[in-house]
């Protein structure tokens, strides 16, 4: 026994609080540190530097924590059954600045109650797509936001026609299909009244030297629709077909 150490081979009962700055195994061979409340094994610190919750049992346990030593270091974890198993992380509340996927290129899953919601998937492989996706849940869920920005609007499913909905006088929260591009025979068909404003231009044709365009003015107090045509080819001609049944 050293000058700063004391050995003691039976159980030593401390009646009030037991203080000191350092708690450590009785020998420098890797064993685990037990900790017991009313002889009951509550957690220890095992040989992995990890923090394992007993349950009552010290070879039976609940969870698992880890502060970023042994196996994955920086890491915080929570083992729900065993060294082994998938890692889990319940709190109430999570701050931070950074959320990252686990242990390399894996897809970031969000769910609720068990049911997958959304997740960010990559690298992507739809063609002419982005490399990686905010991909929702093909289930009954929707994106629902104030606002939308976007450089690119596409159809999610292949060989489907894609719906535009809007709001009705009626309130339906759904809306109703006003717009629909059929993707066969790749069209834009159009379900409802479509209004240009006055002074605004209805083009059929954007090509310089040979616009062509519908618009509305008031001229003297009149309103006057004007077809205007400005191909210079001395070519300008309006096609009637009457449909005789």
């Amino acid at each position: 026994m050293s000058l700063t150490q004391a050995y003691f081979n039976v159980d030593v009962v401390c009646h009030t609080e037991l203080q000191t700055d350092i708690i450590n195994t009785k020998t420098a061979t890797s064993v685990d540190l037990v900790f017991k409340r009313n002889d009951v094994s509550i957690f220890k610190l095992n040989t992995s530097n990890q923090i394992q919750l007993l349950g009552g049992n010290e070879t039976s346990f609940i969870y698992i924590i880890s502060f970023g030593v042994g196996d994955v270091l920086g890491v915080f974890q929570i083992f729900k059954t065993g060294l082994t198993s998938t890692v889990e992380l319940s709190l109430p509340q999570v701050l931070c600045n950074l959320y990252d996927s686990f242990a390399g290129d894996n897809d970031l899953v969000f769910k609720r109650d068990g049911a997958e919601f959304f997740r960010l998937q990559g690298p992507n492989v739809v063609v002419n797509g982005p490399e990686n996706l905010l991909l929702v849940s093909d289930g009954n869920v929707g994106i629902s936001s104030s606002w939308v920005f976007a450089n690119t609007f596409a159809n999610r499913t292949a060989d489907s026609d894609t719906d535009f909905r809007g709001c009705i006088s009626a309130g339906l929260a759904s809306g109703t299909v006003y717009m629909t591009y059929k993707h066969i025979p790749e069209r834009l068909h159009s379900k409802t009244d479509a209004e240009v404003s006055e002074g605004k231009k209805l083009y059929l044709n954007t090509t310089t030297s040979k616009e062509c365009y519908i618009h509305s003015f008031v001229e003297s107090n009149v309103k006057i629709m004007s077809l205007v045509n400005s191909d210079t080819s001395d070519q300008n001609r309006i096609y009637y077909h009457i449909l005789w049944r």
